[in-house]
């Protein structure tokens, strides 16, 4: 299965050149040293709190973005994340990889990576800790792309002290 992206047109992050993680077709592809060098422009830019990523977000929907583009953008960056390290540290394919989606547009995020790690025919299983409204709606956009291979739980409770 190919691990590149279709993609119409590439958008470029304006202050470091970057492309945007959903529209690079490579960046599924690449392994954690090459991934690093990609992205080593963003990381002289300073971090951005909650509050601040927050009003990022609200100010693109404002623009008219989509909240399931800026989704696709931030799960597509984390799958490659994920991946690059399984590769790095000899565990791709050593088993299903587990995503716990929280409540929030992080879950959204969250599942947008499980699907693009499906879609590269690896085994995910996706857990939904909490389920919002806001997210619920966007999901079914999110849905129609996932490959059947793709476990997904909702609504999943997890006592506290259980993964310690």
């Amino acid at each position: 299965m190919s691990a590149t992206l279709p993609v119409a047109h590439a958008t470029t992050d304006p202050r470091t050149g970057i492309t945007l993680p959903a529209e690079d077709p490579e960046l599924l592809t690449l392994g954690l040293r090459d991934l690093v060098k990609r992205w080593a422009a963003a990381k002289d830019l300073p971090p951005m709190a909650a509050e601040a990523m927050t009003g990022a977000d609200r100010r693109a929907q404002a623009l008219g973005v989509p909240g399931a583009r800026l989704m696709e953008q931030a799960g597509t960056a984390v799958a490659a994340a994920v991946r690059a390290v399984a590769v790095d540290q000899g565990r791709l394919g050593h088993g299903p990889i587990l995503v716990l989606c929280g409540p929030g547009n992080n879950g959204g995020d969250g599942f947008v990576a499980a699907r693009r790690l499906a879609h590269l025919g690896l085994s995910v299983v996706v857990v939904f800790v909490d389920f919002e409204e806001h997210v619920s709606r966007v999901l079914p956009k999110l849905f129609e792309l996932a490959p059947r291979r793709l476990i997904v739980r909702e609504n999943v409770t997890i006592e506290q002290g259980a993964l310690e």
